[in-house]
Parts: C-alpha cells; structure tokens; sequence
C-alpha cells in the first residue's frame, strides 16, 4: 500500500509540475505532502529528495521564497542529521539572507522570522566554525555581524540575546588583526 501511495504521488507530483510549473502552489502543496509523509515514514531519501525540489524551485536570486522556507529548514536538518555538511552550508547561504532581507510583504511573518533565527544562526556558524582558513572566517565575520544587527532590531539593545551575539562577535573580531579596534568598541557597547 505505502509503495503504491509513493508512486501515486510521484505521479501526481509529476503531473502537477508539468502542467502548472514548479513554483505553483498545488505543485508545492504536492511536494510538502509527499515529503512529510516520506519523513513520517522514514524514508528519509524519498524525504531529502522532495525537499530539494521544493528548495531548488524557491530559491532566487539569492533567497528563499516564502513558500520553501519550511523545505529549506527540514533538508537543512537532513543534511546535518547525515552530516552532509557541504549541502547543508548551500541550503543555510540561502536561508540566512532570507532571514536578513527579511520582510513582511513578500510573505515573511516576524514570528517566523524570530523563531528561525536562533537555529539557522546556530547551524549555519557551526558548519562556518568547522572550516578553517581566512575565507571560513571572512564569511563568520559577515554572519556574525548579521546576526548582532538583527538581534537589535529584533529584540532591542538591552536584550541578552543582543549582549550575546555582540559579544560573540566582539571575540570574533579580537582574533583578527583587521578588526581589532571593532572588538573594543563592541565590547564597550556591553559595559554601557
């Protein structure tokens, strides 16, 4: 019966794309359907591969849409759990600008948006913090300061998470030459 039911979908995802086009909402709907019942039957294949269809067909220019957020974060979460770390940091270069450019009208919730960004934070810089060498840095640098200029206007100056990540990228900064005089005066803006 669960063979059958697959190859129906597959059917019906199939038709669906055809006709209406990847990016259409049933097309979609379709593809969520089939991955979460992939997942739910621990198929995690068949699940991995669903999501990347509806990943790959809501990234643009750089960003996800709103409709393949839900998608990005379950193969983002795949990757990791097969620690297929290289897939995992593409999905979270996508992800995490989607989470910067953030807003309301193109279908982005704020709810959303701060419920998101402990975890994409979390995974994208310890994917970031296992590479070495000046560019793995370069790159922690950018997301590091992303992450402190959202918090700020997320949760306001005084917030812990604030003081967190400007502490975080106050160490950050400390370690690099170039930054240095950064680093002084985040940590100056945590003793105000």
């Amino acid at each position: 019966l669960v063979r059958s039911r697959g190859l129906e979908m597959c059917i019906r995802d199939r038709f669906f794309a055809s006709r209406l086009g990847a990016h259409d909402k049933h097309t979609l709907d379709s593809r969520y359907y089939e991955a979460d019942l992939a997942l739910r039957l621990d198929r995690r294949t068949e699940a991995e591969e669903s999501y990347r269809h509806i990943y790959k067909a809501c990234v643009r220019e750089g960003r996800i849409s709103s409709s393949g957020v839900r998608a990005a974060v379950a193969l983002a979460n795949l990757y990791e759990q097969d620690k297929k770390w290289d897939a995992a940091l593409d999905v979270y270069r996508h992800l995490w600008p989607t989470l910067v450019h953030f807003d309301e009208k193109d279908g982005y919730d704020r709810a959303l948006q701060e419920g998101l960004l402990p975890k994409t934070y979390s995974g994208y810089m310890a994917i970031l913090e296992s590479t070495s060498g000046q560019a793995g840095y370069e790159e922690r640098y950018q997301v590091a300061s992303q992450h402190q200029q959202l918090c700020r206007k997320l949760y306001g100056p005084t917030s812990h998470r604030t003081r967190d990540a400007t502490m975080y990228l106050a160490a950050l900064c400390a370690s690099s030459d170039r930054h240095s005089s950064e680093a002084i005066d985040l940590y100056r803006q945590v003793l105000k």
